[in-house]
Parts: structure tokens; C-alpha cells; sequence
């Protein structure tokens, strides 16, 4: 297990979930500080900004990438 590293603000076309397996995980979303202890989870909705801020200490996440359309959420065309 590493420190986390922090990354560019971003965003997804799709929903993302971060759960936090270990240690502890920042993230700066629309303007405001979210700090996440292990066993604590996050959702991204799609196409929202986001950044990942760096960790000093070991950290582990799992993220999954849903598209809004796969669990029946956003417009659908016919």
C-alpha cells in the first residue's frame, strides 16, 4: 500500500464510486474538502468535477465507473 497521489481536477461520463479499503482519501469537489476514513465511500455523479488530493500516509481504494445508462438512470433516445 502507497500514499494516494493527487491528480487535476477531472470528471467522468460516467458515475463513480470510490470506497476507501484503508488509510484515509481527499478529494476537492466543488470547491469544498471531502476527507474519507477507511470503510467510507463516495459517488461522483457523472460529469461532475472532481480532484483527488495527495495522502501522506498508505491508502486503498476501489473504484468503479457506472455509465447512467446501465442502471437505468439519464435520457435514453430511441
Amino acid at each position: 500500500m502507497n500514499a494516494a497521489p493527487g491528480l487535476r481536477i477531472h470528471f467522468h461520463d460516467e458515475i463513480q464510486v470510490t470506497i476507501v479499503l484503508a488509510g484515509v482519501r481527499a478529494f476537492r469537489v466543488l470547491g469544498q474538502e471531502i476527507v474519507l476514513n477507511a470503510g467510507q465511500c463516495i459517488v461522483f455523479p457523472a460529469r461532475v468535477p472532481h480532484q483527488p488530493l495527495p495522502t501522506q500516509s498508505p491508502t486503498a481504494c476501489l473504484n468503479a465507473y457506472l455509465h447512467p445508462l446501465q442502471i437505468g438512470l439519464g435520457r435514453r433516445v430511441l
